[in-house]
């Protein structure tokens, strides 16, 4: 089993680092039924936990050590009915959850380049609070009229320089320095600024697993929200399909309140990871966006064609909208046409753009 990490690894730390990994898959195969270990969404494993190595901290790189390291969580995890989170230096950890996962993923970037990571996350901070991070805006269609029902607010960054910093630039510097938060709150609130000035004018925008797992962030969300009771009704909050797989009560219960608010909830990218149906039964929605991947080339894919008619029939018969994400051939779009989807978005309709003045 190949388990992705979030960096590109380089350095001879780095390299342990891989070893250390290799060695866990193999690890994850010893483990007995009393605490199977089952790889979760790898590709965004960075907000869960798992076992930390740094060759400074004296890790013993033998797999019969690290086996013993991960059998004493489990164990733990298994006598205490809760989850564990065992760590090892400062490159990656682990968490044994009672009911049989194991999640792993980098803690951060190695002493060396902590400098630098600092000075990502002071330009990230200076950033938002200077009000450099602008929304660009991509139209969500309604497959029946061709018509705009809403854009999705994707965020950028205006570097002092007047270059824009994409997504893959910043957020996970964000995450890394615990500034996730403010910056959902800052997008947020840049949302609702501008649906304040144009009338009748419907956006979504999304919120990271990390701000709805922490108390603080939530809850400085929410009361962002409460304060333009007007204008949330235009609004849809969009959360993962991975923060319901993480913790579905607060999941839930976040969604619950974002909906008392006035504001509509969708399960952003269903079907990208471990998909669990839990999350239509328990989470109070009103949409399902379906992810790209099923999207991508379902005139031609059978399979994908099956995947995306199941969900659109579930969430229809669940009172839910669906909107397929990442249309952008017009065989994809009379395809989804075909099946009745609600709603589309991708490039086929239009790429993110500076909102209209």
């Amino acid at each position: 089993m190949n388990l992705q990490t979030d960096e590109a690894m380089s350095s001879p730390v780095d390299g342990l680092a891989a070893g250390a990994l290799a060695a866990l898959d193999t690890i994850a195969a010893q483990v007995d039924g009393h605490g199977t270990l089952t790889w979760v969404d790898q590709h965004r494993a960075v907000s869960l936990f798992g076992l930390a190595l740094d060759p400074v901290a004296g890790l013993p790189m033998t797999l019969e050590a690290l086996d013993t390291l991960c059998a004493g969580a489990v164990s733990r995890a298994r006598d205490a009915g809760r989850p564990i989170r065992q760590r090892i230096g400062r490159l990656l950890e682990f968490r044994y959850h009672p009911e049989g996962l194991v999640t792993i993923r980098r803690l951060g970037l190695q002493a060396t380049d902590r400098r630098a990571a600092d000075a990502g996350a002071a330009t990230v901070q200076r950033a938002i609070e200077q009000r450099r991070l602008i929304l660009l805006h991509q139209p969500i269609i309604d497959t029946a009229s061709g018509a705009v029902l809403r854009h999705e607010c994707l965020a950028r960054i205006v570097d002092v320089d007047g270059a824009i910093l994409g997504p893959a630039m910043f957020i996970p510097i964000a995450e890394r320095a615990g500034l996730i938060g403010m910056l959902d709150v800052a997008t947020l609130d840049q949302a609702l600024t501008g649906m304040g000035r144009v009338a009748g004018l419907q956006l979504a925008v999304n919120v990271s697993a990390a701000t709805v797992a922490d108390e603080n962030a939530r809850a400085a969300y929410l009361q962002r929200l409460a304060l333009s009771p007007g204008l949330a009704s235009r609004l849809t909050v969009e959360i993962t399909e991975t923060i319901a797989i993480e913790d579905l009560d607060v999941a839930s219960h976040f969604a619950g309140e974002v909906r008392k608010l006035g504001a509509r909830v969708a399960l952003d990218d269903f079907g990208e990871g471990h998909t669990s149906f839990r999350s239509l039964l328990k989470i109070p929605l009103d949409e399902v966006k379906i992810d790209g991947l099923y999207v991508e080339r379902i005139d031609s894919r059978k399979e994908a064609r099956a995947f995306v008619r199941a969900i659109d029939r579930l969430s229809r018969e669940l009172g839910l909208e669906t909107v397929a994400e990442k249309v952008e051939t017009e065989g994809e779009a009379a395809e989804l046409r075909a099946i009745g989807v609600g709603s589309m978005q991708g490039y086929h309709f239009g790429r993110p753009a500076a909102p209209e003045a």
